[in-house]
């Protein structure tokens, strides 16, 4: 399975990721164009932030760090 998380920042680098609720997806296209609605979505509802990347990944989560 297949989860969408994308990725945006503000105009001062606050950023943040976004992880989708509706999935998980069957497929990487399905993915992705969940992932396109999101950033519109987002930047509806966040007007100060913009797309910064795209995610499709086997987790919910993207963890950063030296054990992530």
């Amino acid at each position: 399975m297949i989860h969408a998380i994308i990725f945006i920042c503000s105009l001062n680098h606050n950023c943040v990721y976004i992880s989708d609720d509706w999935g998980p997806y069957q497929t990487i296209d399905q993915c992705l164009d969940r992932t396109t609605s999101m950033h519109q979505s987002a930047l509806i509802i966040l007007p100060k932030y913009r797309s910064v990347s795209s995610h499709c990944t086997k987790s919910k989560f993207i963890s950063e760090g030296v054990k992530a």
